[in-house]
């Protein structure tokens, strides 16, 4: 029924097939981390080099049909971060991982090949850069992006708590408590939810609207008539099939969320101001300092705005400017350990 497309969520990860294992546990914090770590580096990409990284991200990860679970991917990276000064998008994921993370490891290893062809640039970057892209060239807004998030150097760099990643089944006041401990007010958390026009849920079967591969509003459009949905297993689906999660509906039985759930179902543009906004701010969680020049996100604009490093092209750099595609080949990837109740 629906195009074909990797499912994946942006904001909220639904259950794993025969356990709910977000139920309450209170995380463990990481308290150590590396010697000398610091949570910014230089990279060393050029304007060339950044051109080419949008096109390989455009043609291997969202002609692929992985753009949703790059963008879920971005978002749990950067999610873990709290006012506390624990997480923050560091890539820790490729050492550690939580229940809410379920499918991640398939869109890191997508990654790979990329990271492979542009070592100069981290994983963190990365991973944070082509959540922007395939938000700015799918249809969404050309959100504001600056390089140089440190990637982890272990398992302990840059702690989080286990638990920092939202529950599927929250209501309004679970998911104000989860947001405002990260820096965000109630209009930066709707919007962020927006984020759920791309991809489904792999678990129902089904996407949130009927254009999951399109950056627009139609979720707010869906979810402004929430009659149209009854109850199912794990969820809410209407006559097309289209699903909600109790945390989506919780948007709507807020009057303080509703409010910005009838405003971008009316106005698209808003909702890609307040998105954009919110993205940025969610990308640098943590980082108040040492970050690049903004890069220029969509395909076949400029590489960057006075892209920060010193010019060269770098160790393993595109370099030239004349795009070479890479053949994916076959890469391991350290085992993430992962936490939470099986």
């Amino acid at each position: 029924m629906f195009p074909t497309v990797i499912l994946a969520l942006l904001t909220l990860q639904p259950f794993v097939v025969a356990t709910c294992p977000f139920l309450g546990s209170v995380g463990t914090h990481l308290t150590r981390r590396s010697e000398n770590w610091s949570p910014t580096y230089q990279n060393t990409m050029t304007s060339a080099d950044w051109q080419n990284l949008k096109l390989d991200i455009q043609a291997q990860v969202m002609q692929a049909g992985h753009g949703p679970a790059a963008v879920r991917l971005a978002w749990h990276d950067a999610g873990t971060y709290t006012l506390a000064g624990s997480g923050g998008p560091h890539a820790q994921k490729r050492f550690i991982s939580v229940v809410q993370d379920t499918g991640l490891d398939a869109t890191m290893s997508v990654m790979e090949p990329l990271k492979s062809k542009y070592p100069q640039i981290s994983y963190a970057d990365l991973w944070s850069f082509a959540g922007a892209v395939v938000v700015a060239n799918s249809g969404g807004p050309s959100v504001k992006w600056r390089p140089n998030r440190a990637d982890a150097v272990d398992v302990f760099d840059e702690p989080f708590t286990t638990n920092d990643l939202p529950d599927f089944t929250w209501n309004a006041a679970q998911l104000k408590r989860f947001f405002y401990a990260k820096g965000f007010n109630d209009r930066e958390i709707v919007a962020l939810s927006g984020g759920h026009c791309l991809g489904g849920v792999p678990q129902l079967n089904a996407p949130w609207t009927s254009t999951p591969l399109e950056f627009n509003n139609a979720y707010f459009v869906l979810l402004n008539n929430p009659d149209q949905y009854t109850a199912v297993d794990g969820g809410y689906k209407n006559r097309d099939g289209l699903i909600m999660l109790a945390s989506d509906m919780a948007l709507v039985e807020d009057e303080t969320f509703a409010q910005f759930v009838r405003l971008y179902a009316q106005d698209e543009e808003a909702f890609f101001n307040d998105f954009a906004s919110a993205w940025e701010k969610l990308s640098e969680l943590g980082i108040t300092g040492g970050l690049g020049q903004y890069v220029d996100v969509r395909v076949g604009s400029g590489g960057s705005s006075g892209a920060s490093g010193s010019g060269s092209s770098g160790s393993g750099s595109s370099g030239s400017g004349s795009y070479q595609p890479y053949s994916p080949p076959h890469h391991g990837r350290v085992k993430a350990v992962r936490i939470g109740r099986n």
